[in-house]
């Protein structure tokens, strides 16, 4: 499901984009080629469709597909995820032992870049909260990077009051 335009300045291992309909595409098609485990780190998720039925759909396959299938999730604000993203929340439900939900601690508001990590090999960043402009990769050094980063804002995150809506 390759629906990005090759960069001409990309890797044979790195797929750019510049619009915000291009990083949707991108959101959903790492989440569909998905088999283990995705780590989403995020502003609030509103930019990367979370709330899709596509996407939606693809997580019920991720989940269902593999017994062992985990999602975790860092926001540093909960509000669309918890307002306005009723299917997510459903899957929430169902899957509440394969799903993990944390919000970004005040000491991350350094860290200013989207990303998903799906499988341990394979990248997709967006360069900062407030640009569509960023890539898909599997280059192995820049996945494992954000897999340092992202362990270090997950242990620095915490389940939150308005997380907890997530699980009624």
């Amino acid at each position: 499901m390759n629906v990005m335009n090759m960069d001409t300045c990309s890797s044979p291992e790195s797929q750019s984009f510049g619009s915000y309909a291009e990083y949707r595409l991108a959101v959903a098609e790492i989440i569909c080629a998905a088999k283990h485990e995705l780590l989403l780190c995020e502003y609030n998720f509103s930019q990367s469709d979370l709330g899709n039925k596509a996407v939606c759909d693809a997580l019920w396959a991720f989940f269902t597909l593999n017994p062992t299938a985990n999602l975790r999730l860092i926001a540093f604000d909960a509000t669309y995820l918890s307002t306005r993203c009723p299917q997510f929340l459903q899957l929430t439900d169902k899957f509440s032992h394969k799903i993990e939900l944390r919000l970004a601690h005040e000491s991350c508001h350094y860290w200013q870049q989207g990303f998903i990590l799906s499988d341990r090999n394979k990248l997709l960043r967006r360069h900062h909260f407030a640009w569509p402009r960023g890539e898909m990769t599997i280059d192995s050094h820049l996945v494992a990077m954000m897999q340092q980063q992202f362990d270090i804002l997950w242990e620095q995150s915490e389940p939150c009051n308005e997380w907890q809506r997530l699980y009624l």
